[in-house]
């Protein structure tokens, strides 16, 4: 039976996360039910202990460590063919794969512990302690927060509408309780648990259709004479070794461009132009653009490399149809292993080959809007859409539009790509922004601010995406860009004080 439960677990977990394998809303159940094998697997242990034979009994439980681990192993496999690609050797790369999925097995393994050693467990206790461990790892050693057990839900757009409220975080919170009232009335068939289970549901979906009602209504009667911007997405496929095959590269990206010029702005997907941009040198770099595309004649937001200071920036550089440098945003939250390394003058000198393809990334400072025919436009980079409180940081009263510029060529067609992208449905809704996003060899699209994916690119497609939006009516500020993660907060005070008076009474009755 433990055996069954365990592959069983397995099975769940990956069919719930974004992957290879997209069975529509059947995700989404898959996430509402995946710790449950778990959770009668520790049930079981924990009825079956045997202080005489304790050592077996806790053999049991290192059962349920080993699964976190194997959990994390699958979720994350990706990371070797990415690792590969820079030319890191495969058991240098499958070793740091163990290591990172040990290290994120340690959140859930406490989380499953104490589980496992509190005899009358609260559900709204546990999934608390779940939701703040989930936040832990966002940001301890620089942060991690992929995967986060919300990301099972991103079809399920009314599930999602309580997130401007509560975050990605608050979504964690929900599906981690369904989990526990789902596992508590198949164990005891509990009338009022599935009561519990039904107007919570009824509630949150309830919460969802008003919700997308609204926007939808607020975005179908916008003044008609609202300034418009029309903006044209280059989906690109550019092999990473490719990159500096200018003639290839340039030919692309015109005959896409070429298609139609009647827009406003074009975006093109992270460091894909291949020559950098040099701050003090400007008139270099527009001679580059004039030789790269066929007739500037419309303003670019253009992914490059840019050189400040001595210093290099991994950015996103706005240009006007004349040629000027208007203004850049700097990537802030870099990716550990790849754009920068923690303690690199000590890692550098025993693996000096690393130093050749990795790291030397400097962090960008500001997280100000660039703005472009009054329509302020908040940007971030790849792996900083992961980061809810980042984005949220870029959001102003006056914000138009989120672009999330990226590049996910080095993750081969992997599930990476797709856990890669559903984060930016939970920023477009959190912060009730259009989020246009664009990425070489990934997942680019127009998403709305209800988190309906308006138009889509799959990955190695060769196309793009046009769409006119009007300057935001109204300056919409939601409870969650305006007080953040607050529910995190709710949450802490929450433990602490179940602790306290849980204490209290067992002093009372001892």
């Amino acid at each position: 039976m433990k055996i069954f439960l365990f592959f069983l677990s397995l099975t769940f977990f990956y069919l719930a996360f974004p992957g290879k394998i997209n069975l529509n809303f059947l995700n989404s159940i898959f996430g509402f039910i995946c710790f449950v094998p778990i959770f009668f697997l520790i049930d079981t242990i924990k009825n079956n202990f045997n202080f005489k034979h304790s050592k077996k009994s806790y053999k049991d439980l290192y059962l349920i460590f080993f699964l976190s681990f194997c959990i994390h192993l699958i979720l994350f496999s990706w990371i070797v063919p990415t690792i590969t690609m820079f030319g890191i050797n495969f058991f240098l790369a499958l070793s740091f794969l163990i290591l990172l999925a040990f290290y994120l097995s340690l959140f859930l393994d406490i989380f499953f512990y104490i589980f496992y050693i509190k005899q009358k467990t609260s559900f709204i206790f546990m999934s608390a302690i779940f939701t703040i461990l989930e936040f832990l790892k966002s940001f301890l050693f620089t942060g991690f927060p992929w995967n986060l057990l919300a990301t099972t839900e991103w079809q399920n757009i009314y599930f999602l509408q309580i997130s401007d409220i509560l975050g990605i975080y608050g979504i964690s919170f929900f599906t981690i309780l369904i989990n526990f009232l789902i596992f508590d009335i198949i164990k005891t068939f509990s009338k009022k648990r599935f009561s519990f289970l039904f107007t919570l549901i009824i509630l949150i979906y309830t919460y969802g259709i008003l919700k997308i009602y609204y926007y939808k209504s607020i975005l179908n009667i916008q003044d008609k004479n609202l300034e418009t911007i029309k903006i044209s997405l280059l989906h690109n496929n550019v092999n990473p070794y490719e990159k500096y095959n200018i003639n290839s590269i340039k030919a692309s990206y015109n005959n896409l461009i070429n298609q139609n010029k009647n827009v406003d702005l074009f975006i093109m997907s992270e460091t894909s132009f291949p020559y950098y941009f040099n701050l003090y040198k400007q008139n270099l770099f527009s001679n580059y653009l004039k030789n790269f595309f066929d007739n500037f004649s419309n303003n670019y937001i253009i992914g490059d490399i840019s050189i400040e200071k001595n210093k290099t920036f991994n950015s996103a550089i706005l240009i006007d149809k004349n040629l000027k440098f208007i203004d850049k945003y700097d990537k802030i939250h870099l990716v550990p292993f790849g754009e920068f390394f923690p303690f690199e003058n000590i890692i550098f000198k025993f693996f000096p080959t690393l130093s050749k393809n990795l790291g030397g990334m400097a962090r960008g400072k500001s997280s100000k809007n660039i703005t472009l025919n009054n329509f302020n436009i908040a940007i971030n980079i790849c792996y900083e859409a992961i980061f809810s409180n980042l984005i949220k940081k870029t959001i102003f009263p006056d914000t138009d539009f989120i672009v999330n510029i990226s590049n996910d060529s080095w993750q081969q067609n992997t599930a990476a790509i797709s856990q890669h992208f559903v984060n930016n449905i939970f920023r477009a809704i959190e912060n009730r922004r259009y989020l246009f996003r664009v990425s070489n060899m990934g997942i680019s699209a127009i998403i709305s601010p209800i988190g309906e994916i308006i138009k889509k690119v799959e990955p190695n497609e060769y196309k793009r995406l046009d769409y006119e939006i009007k300057k935001m009516e109204k300056n919409l500020y939601t409870f969650y860009t305006k007080f953040g993660n607050m529910f995190l907060y709710i949450l802490i005070v929450y433990i602490f004080i179940t602790i306290f008076y849980e204490r209290k009474f067992n002093k009372f009755y001892n």
